[in-house]
């Protein structure tokens, strides 16, 4: 595994989404990798639970992304 993404690093993660989301309208649909770690999955949950405007993917059942790609803006 070429990079590591340790806590430090998700917590810039969570930090610049948590901008991108408050300063665009719309939602953020999230769906991380089996590489994310549940350490990092765990920080990322609780980032965004209860935001009505985020979606973190459960990483249960067929992967979202295609369809999150389909009805993306940016």
């Amino acid at each position: 595994n070429k990079y590591t993404l340790d806590a430090d690093g998700m917590r810039q993660v969570i930090e610049r989404l948590q901008q991108v989301v408050a300063a665009f309208p719309g939602s953020l649909l999230i769906t991380p990798s089996r590489r994310t770690g549940e350490g990092n999955l765990v920080m990322l949950r609780d980032a965004f639970a209860g935001h009505p405007r985020v979606f973190v993917h459960d990483m249960q059942g067929d992967n979202p992304y295609p369809g999150i790609l389909a009805l993306s803006d940016h």
